[in-house]
């Protein structure tokens, strides 16, 4: 599980965490032999409503997804997934037979700290793996902004400090990247100019700006309705880029101000 990968994502709604497995089977033929979906919904007794997960839950929930993973191999189980959700995990898992899934729900019922519920369902193709967990473009690139982020906040960036954030993205043909142009415009995004790379795959390319802070949920946000507007299309969201925007002192008091800083790009 430590291979797995993690990203942020809406559900029903609300914001949500995904750890997923990207390679839990080698082949769509594997996948076939293991039709069962089990949803298992775990959360502490105590806080089941809550509407977000405490630092005790969240310990105590992965705890016990970590002790699903070590158990679900000794019973033909697929553990592929699990949501954070509210102050509930959701874990997801395939087996070629309803049996093999119980064994891993009446290992969490065991536990009386926990409140537990499931679903099953038969799902041949893994269409919910698929369509609902295994990431995305837009949620691929959200991992990416973990990333910038991280380095960026290494150089001293002040990360809620508004700057023009740019957006690059690239498309097969000339009338895609017009298309892409129009919509964005109406979406508020400003228009950069056009460029040509002959020797990319997708050579008709595009920037786009807005002007915001990058902290992570606001530069998600951003970014999925790039990648969203860009797919319409046809095209790829390729990376985004600003200017570091670090904290310095005044001189003579205790406030601080922003200094731009050569751009960083992703």
């Amino acid at each position: 599980m430590e291979k797995w990968v993690s990203y942020d994502s809406e559900f029903d709604g609300k914001t949500s965490v995904v750890q997923v497995d990207l390679r839990p089977v080698s082949s769509a033929a594997e996948r076939k032999r293991l039709p069962m979906l089990l949803m298992l919904r775990i959360a502490l007794r105590k806080n089941y409503a809550a509407a977000m997960m405490s630092y005790r839950a969240d310990r105590r929930l992965t705890r016990e997804l970590k002790a699903l993973g070590r158990f679900c191999p000794k019973v033909n189980v697929a553990l592929v997934a699990a949501r954070t959700w509210g102050s509930a995990l959701l874990i997801y898992a395939y087996a070629a037979d309803e049996p093999s899934l119980m064994a891993a729900v009446k290992l969490c019922e065991k536990q009386r700290s926990l409140a537990v519920d499931y679903d099953i369902r038969y799902d041949p193709e893994w269409r919910i793996y698929r369509a609902e967990l295994y990431p995305n473009a837009a949620a691929r690139q959200t991992m990416k902004n973990a990333e910038q982020i991280e380095m960026m906040e290494r150089y001293g960036d002040d990360l809620h400090a508004p700057r023009r954030i740019n957006h690059y993205c690239s498309f097969p043909d000339e009338p895609s990247r017009i298309g892409f142009e129009q919509t964005a415009r109406q979406s508020g995004f400003a228009l950069g100019d056009p460029f040509f790379l002959a020797e990319k795959d997708y050579p008709y390319c595009m920037c786009v700006r807005h002007v915001g802070s990058i902290d992570k949920r606001t530069i998600d946000g951003y970014t999925n309705k790039v990648v969203r507007i860009a797919e319409q299309f046809g095209g790829h969201y390729d990376y985004w880029d600003c200017q570091i925007m670090r904290k310095t002192k005044l001189h003579g008091s205790g406030r601080q101000k922003s200094n731009a800083a050569p751009k960083a790009k992703r």
